[in-house]
């Protein structure tokens, strides 16, 4: 039989190892865990930049495009303000027409209403 005091040694130690043991199962368990999480972290961030990279490549286009637009405006505004011109143009010419269309018109009548004698 074993003593007391030699039974409660062995079993402190076989408690300890018990529980050294249960340390290194957790720790692995963290361990593994820890990379886990890590890979996530990493896998996070690459999702991150590259859904970065992909809204830059948008932002670009988007402000190509723009400019664009912006450029073909100020074209249109250009040709825009040269129809104006022509309009206004084509507007005096027509007040002109019709002026002169009067003065013809009261030229004829003149003619017509004065005496066919005083006209010889």
């Amino acid at each position: 039989m074993i003593p007391e005091t030699q039974a409660e040694t062995l079993a402190d130690r076989d408690m300890w190892a018990h529980r050294a043991l249960t340390a290194e199962q957790r720790a692995t368990e963290y361990a593994a865990a820890l990379e886990a999480a890590k890979k996530e972290v990493d896998s996070a961030h690459a999702t991150s930049e590259h859904l970065h990279e992909e809204d830059t490549r948008e932002i670009v286009a988007l402000t190509q495009e723009r400019d664009a637009a912006l450029a073909a405006l100020a074209k249109a505004e250009a040709k825009l303000a040269i129809v104006r011109r022509y309009v206004e143009e084509l507007m005096t010419a027509a007040d002109h027409l019709e002026a002169f269309h009067r003065v013809a018109l009261l030229a004829i009548l003149d003619h017509d209403a004065a005496p066919s004698g005083a006209a010889s």
